[in-house]
């Protein structure tokens, strides 16, 4: 059963007969936190912790960072090359270039991402039609990317027509 609560404080709100909870004592603001310690105290404390941080790290890391992602992103050319030799049952002997045609084809994969982020600040605010119309390009781009790495990484055994749907 639901009837309309003629209340002071709740005027003309729904509520529900036997069900409803009784309404929360009013809270009062808090206006100031009370820390176990003054601030300064805190302040100190934090300090030492900052001065401890081993800088060395923080300069080494983004090199790490890079040089893992060059080192494993190696794979990704050598599963591409796998995929598409597999599907067409392509025999591909191991060359001295295939290391060299692998980083290629990582550097390209990292270009379009960086492509990718500077067009997304760059656009940022700009009309929705801007970015359907750059979509389309990407489309192609990728097309594109993903008909030249396997033509170039199966040694071209693989014409360009036949890597199209």
């Amino acid at each position: 059963m639901v009837f309309v609560d003629q209340t002071p404080s709740n005027p003309g709100r729904l509520k529900r007969a036997g069900i409803s909870r009784p309404a929360r004592p009013v809270r009062e603001p808090v206006n100031s936190y009370e820390w176990p310690c003054p601030g300064d105290l805190t302040a100190r404390a934090v300090e030492p912790a900052r001065e401890r941080r081993p800088r060395l790290l923080t300069r080494r890391l983004p090199k790490v960072a890079i040089a893992t992602a060059l080192f494993f992103g190696l794979g990704f050319g050598r599963v591409l090359q796998l995929v598409h030799a597999r599907a067409w049952r392509l025999a591909l002997p191991s060359r001295q270039t295939d290391f060299a045609l692998y980083a290629l084809v990582l550097l390209s994969v990292y270009g379009l991402i960086l492509l990718l982020l500077i067009q997304l600040t760059e656009l940022h605010g700009a009309p929705h039609w801007v970015g359907l119309t750059l979509s389309l390009g990407w489309i192609g781009l990728l097309v594109l990317f993903f008909v030249w790495a396997p033509w170039l990484l199966t040694d071209k055994l693989v014409t360009r027509r036949d890597l199209l749907p």
